[in-house]
C-alpha cells in the first residue's frame, strides 16, 4: 500500500503466510471463534444505515469515500480541474467500473445499479468530499487523517474482499437467473475473470481512460500495465525493455534511466515503473484471491480430481493430497472470511503486493543456474 515500504518481497511473502497459518489454525482449533468471525463478516455486507428514508451502505460508502478522496487528492497535486459531472462520473468509474465490467460479461445488469444503497452510497461520498458546507468534511479527513484515512480503508479493504467473492465469483458460481447456469458455474476462466474484474477493475479503468491527464476519457495512450519501456525514451535506449527503477528493485544505478539520479544525490522512483509494479500487483492479488476462493468452494470438481491424481503419480508423498481431496468442502461463508482476512491482512502490512515477475524470477534464476544456461537466458529486467 505504501510506496516507501520496508519490507523486501520474501517478508511480505512471509507475512502472507503467517496470516494464512493463523486463519488456518483458528479454523481449525477455535470453530467458535471463526464462526464469530464469520458471522459479522456477512453482517458487514449488509450493513446499512438510514438518512431520512435513503439507505446507505457502510462498505460501498467507504470504499467510495476512499476513492473520492484520492481522486480530489491526485487532482490537486496535478493543478487540474474537472467539472462537476466528469469528477462524477470519474468517481462512479473507478468504484464499481469492476462490477460494472462482471455484469457486461454475464449479460446482466451491473449489481449496483440494482442495489438500493451502492448508488445512493457513491453519491453521499461525493457530495462530502466535493461539495460539503465550506469544504468542513475534506479538512476534517486532511486534519486527522493519521486516524481517518486507515479507519475508512479497513473497511474499504473488507469491501474489496466481498467484491471478489459476493460481487464477483459468486455472480457466476450461484448465478441462477443465467439461462446456461450449470454451464456457467463450471467455468473456472469466467469466475477468476469476474473476481478479478470486480475487484480491481475501476483501478484500471482510471489509468486506461486516462482520468487523471489530458485528453481525459480518451484511449490516448498504451495502459501503464502493458507498457514495455519508459515514456519519453528514444528509440533504442538503455531504458527500452522491461524495468523498475533501481529504486523500485533495491539496487542503485547512475546511468540516469533507473530511476536514481547522481546529480540528485538520491535514489528517486521512476513513478511510471512505481504505478506499473502497483497495478502488476493488485492484478495479481486479485487473481491470487479468486483462484483460493474457487479452490475453496470447488464447485466443479477440477480441484479434487487434480489432488486425487497427484495422490496416485507421487505415492511417497501423496497421503496430503489425498488428505486434501477428502477434507469437508469449506462453505461460502468460510471462503468470504478468508478473502477478507487476507484483504485485511495485507493493508496492515502496508506493502505492494508481488507482481508475477516479482515471483518468477528468482525460479527462473534458479532453473538456470542448475541446467548452466545462465548465460543464455536473460532473466535481469535491466
Amino acid at each position: 500500500m505504501l510506496k516507501n515500504s520496508r519490507l523486501t518481497l520474501s517478508e511480505y511473502n512471509g507475512a502472507v503466510l503467517g496470516a494464512l497459518m493463523i486463519a488456518f489454525g483458528v479454523f481449525v482449533l477455535r470453530k467458535d471463534w471463526w464462526q464469530a468471525l464469520s458471522s459479522l463478516n456477512e453482517w458487514m455486507e449488509g450493513a446499512h444505515f438510514y438518512i431520512a428514508v435513503v439507505p446507505f451502505s457502510v462498505l460501498d460508502l467507504a470504499g467510495s469515500l476512499i476513492v473520492c478522496i484520492y481522486y480530489r487528492n491526485d487532482l490537486s497535486s496535478r493543478s487540474i480541474y474537472r467539472g462537476t459531472l466528469e469528477s462524477l462520473l470519474a468517481c462512479t468509474l473507478m468504484q464499481f467500473g469492476g462490477t460494472s465490467f462482471t455484469g457486461g460479461l454475464l449479460g446482466q445488469t451491473p449489481s449496483w445499479l440494482l442495489s438500493h444503497s451502492a448508488f445512493n452510497s457513491l453519491l453521499l461520498a461525493w457530495w462530502l468530499v466535493f461539495f460539503s458546507p465550506f469544504d468542513l468534511f475534506y479538512r476534517l479527513l486532511c486534519n486527522m487523517h493519521t486516524y481517518t484515512i486507515p479507519a475508512i480503508s479497513l473497511v474499504a479493504a473488507v469491501s474489496s474482499g466481498h467484491a471478489i467473492t459476493s460481487w464477483g465469483v459468486d455472480k457466476v458460481l450461484f448465478n441462477t437467473f443465467h439461462v446456461n447456469h450449470t454451464r456457467l458455474a463450471q467455468s473456472v476462466w469466467v469466475c477468476l475473470f469476474c473476481g478479478v474484474a470486480s475487484c480491481c477493475g475501476g483501478t484500471l479503468l482510471k489509468d486506461w481512460l486516462n482520468m487523471m491527464s489530458f485528453p481525459s476519457f480518451t484511449l490516448a495512450r498504451s495502459p501503464v500495465l502493458f507498457e514495455v519501456e519508459r515514456r519519453g525514451s528514444p528509440p533504442g535506449s538503455p531504458s527500452k525493455n522491461v524495468g523498475f527503477s533501481a529504486e523500485v528493485q533495491g539496487g542503485c544505478s547512475g546511468d540516469g534511466y533507473g530511476g536514481s539520479s547522481s546529480s540528485s544525490g538520491g535514489g528517486i522512483p521512476d513513478s511510471l515503473l512505481v504505478l506499473k509494479r502497483q497495478q502488476q500487483g493488485l492484478l495479481t492479488k486479485c487473481v491470487v484471491l479468486s483462484a483460493t476462493y474457487y479452490c475453496l468452494l470447488d464447485p466443479s470438481g477440477y480441484v479434487t480430481n487434480a489432488l486425487l491424481f497427484f495422490a496416485k503419480c507421487v505415492p511417497f508423498v501423496g497421503e496430503p493430497f489425498a488428505w486434501l481431496a477428502a477434507r469437508p468442502a469449506w462453505g461460502r461463508e468460510d471462503g468470504r472470511l478468508l478473502v477478507v482476512l487476507l484483504q485485511v491482512g495485507h493493508y496492515f502490512y502496508k506493502v505492494f503486493a508481488p507482481s508475477s515477475d516479482d515471483v518468477m524470477i528468482p525460479y527462473m534464476r534458479m532453473f538456470c543456474e542448475i541446467f548452466n544456461v545462465s548465460k543464455t537466458v536473460p532473466v535481469s529486467r535491466v
